[in-house]
């Protein structure tokens, strides 16, 4: 779509640049305190990265926490991210995480006002053997909702990418679905729901796609203007602040003048090849990642282009991931490589990292350990005792397709050494790891990498498993070895930003009137995730604070002459 120049132009005193769900947020909170929104999507899609999601949200002091027998307070809040995230530079600092947790709390109390509907989601604090940990931990999710209320929006919103409509907190048992009563119970509700939604014509939401529809929904109620398709460039500034944007759709510019500020809410780079090359450590590869197509980086070079700094930009939420036949698709592992009976080991047939830890540090672990062995990829081993009992890739046990195999995704073979030889792997190194850590498995104790020790791999693993639910022997041909890659749900590196949101020059000085949230801004958490949700929490959180900070004295003043000016 290429700029036309301007033939229309209009006033409103928040522009949101970006749907997801950092975005939405900002504008249902400039409609709570009194003010005209514009929400600018240039995807025909709505949602960015926040409806591909698992929709999660991580809040301390939520509600929804005590309900479930869970203590929490800002205090333990705030110490559990000074433990978890610790020195990770200005985006990390003590005041930002403090007006993160603030932000939590004021956010829970927006979100019920709204009639958002949530549950708790019963994981782990990430790290929750941490000070201030909790297990269970913050995160809470989109209940189910009936998409159908949304309208045309509704087909704004991505398709659902999984063949069950489940809540994060039911995948767990649907992937041990075959172990206990209990998980083949969650297996089945999920089956019958999927169903009973599909021949009823109910579009039935959840994950990320229910949070944003929820958001959406109330975005229809307060008749906030969003316009999909379209595309913002060509700021105008005005003794040193953002004024206006030419924002181009269907052809026609509209030159969108701005009383309060700009929120930048766009996203990272993820799907943006150069900046990739140019920021991201190698190999990553931007066919990798799973985020949104128009996760292009252009609100960071907005930015960027108006004398902002950036943080981590080196960084992403990492997600070791493998590609499905057909067409390669990018499919995220979490379970796969956390219960009993797999292991990962590099080209020279070792384990590097226990295999259960969280997402965001699989990837960190594969890069860094690719400095010194080949470990991009490294190779998810399993033996047929664990394919019989767990699902793989959405698949359910046993059932291992032909495109599998006859794709190079899956190799399979009657022996160790002979599997070793078809993933170019060290056969004596694999070998030698395959009969340690069957020992660990015995044992129930991993020495080497302390694997189904903390709650996190607890969470992940399968309690029906003696004598360690993360822990079990590769024992029974056939042997299964499928490439892993360090993909990601997008970058998190960008624009650094204070505690109101505010983009930063180099000086530490705010632009003003530029604000961004998500993955646009250096993340809270640093190079750290600490719990499920916690991206798209801080999205919505700085998002709404960027708006309330337009509704200062300072911006009051500055919005009250613009409009003294325009008399």
């Amino acid at each position: 779509m290429t700029q036309a120049r301007p033939v229309t132009e209009m006033t409103v005193d928040v522009l949101v640049l970006g749907s997801g769900a950092g975005g939405l947020v900002s504008a249902l909170t400039a409609k709570e305190l009194g003010l005209q929104a514009l929400v600018v999507e240039k995807s025909v899609r709505l949602g960015g990265s926040s409806a591909l999601s698992g929709g999660g949200i991580w809040l301390p002091c939520n509600p929804l926490l005590e309900s479930s027998g869970v203590t929490d307070t800002p205090e333990l809040a705030r110490q559990y991210l000074a433990a978890a995230v610790g020195d990770a530079g200005p985006s990390a600092s003590p005041e930002r995480q403090a007006a993160f947790v603030e932000g939590a709390l004021d956010m829970s109390l927006f979100l019920q006002r709204r009639r958002v509907r949530l549950v708790h989601s019963w994981h782990p604090d990430y790290y929750a053997q941490l000070p201030g940990g909790l297990n269970p931990g913050r995160s809470v999710e989109s209940d189910f909702v009936d998409g159908r209320p949304l309208g045309s929006l509704l087909a704004r919103l991505p398709p659902r990418a999984a063949p069950l409509v489940t809540l994060s907190r039911e995948n767990g048992g649907v992937y041990r679905g075959a172990r206990s009563f209990g998980n083949f119970r969650t297996l089945v509700r999920a089956t019958l729901r999927t169903i009973s939604a599909r021949l009823r014509g109910v579009e039935l939401l959840s994950m990320g796609r229910g949070l944003v529809g929820q958001l959406l929904l109330e975005i229809q109620r307060e008749q906030i203007q969003v316009w999909t398709e379209s595309i913002a460039a060509e700021p105008i500034i005005e003794n040193g602040r953002i004024v206006a944007m030419t924002v181009t759709r269907d052809g026609e510019a509209t030159l969108v003048r701005v009383r309060r500020g700009v929120l930048i809410a766009t996203g990272g780079f993820a799907r943006n090849a150069a900046m990739r090359e140019q920021y991201s450590p190698k190999p990553v590869a931007a066919a990798w990642t799973m985020a949104n197509m128009g996760d292009q980086g252009d609100g960071i070079k907005l930015g960027m282009s108006l004398g902002g700094v950036t943080a981590l930009m080196d960084q992403a939420w990492w997600m070791p991931a493998f590609h499905m036949p057909p067409g390669g698709r990018v499919q995220f592992t979490q379970y796969e490589r956390s219960l009993p009976g797999s292991i990962i080991v590099d080209s020279a047939g070792k384990r590097f990292f226990n295999e259960g830890v969280p997402y965001m540090e699989v990837g960190q672990w594969m890069l860094q350990h690719h400095k010194e062995v080949p470990a991009v990829p490294s190779w998810l081993i399993f033996d047929r005792t664990y394919r019989r009992r767990y699902v793989f890739g959405a698949r359910p046990p046993w059932i291992t397709p032909r495109s599998w195999t006859k794709s190079g995704m899956v190799k399979t073979a009657g022996s160790i050494s002979e599997l070793a030889t078809q993933c170019g792997i060290d056969a004596d190194g694999l070998n030698g790891t395959v009969t340690r850590f069957n020992e660990f498995a015995r044992s129930g104790r991993d020495d080497d990498f302390h694997r189904g020790e903390v709650p996190y791999d607890l969470h992940n693993g399968d309690p029906t498993n003696k004598p360690n639910p993360c822990l079990g022997p590769l024992l029974r041909a056939p042997f299964y070895a499928v490439p892993i890659y360090p993909g990601d749900v997008g970058t998190c590196g960008g624009l650094l930003t204070d505690q109101h949101a505010r983009v930063l020059t180099d000086e530490g000085a705010p632009i003003a009137g530029l604000y961004a949230t998500g993955n646009a801004a250096a993340p809270v958490s640093g190079t750290v995730y600490p719990g499920a949700g916690m991206s798209i929490a801080a999205s919505m959180v700085f998002g709404r604070r960027a708006v309330q900070h337009m509704t200062t004295l300072e911006q009051l003043y500055y919005a009250q002459s613009i409009q003294a000016g325009s008399s």
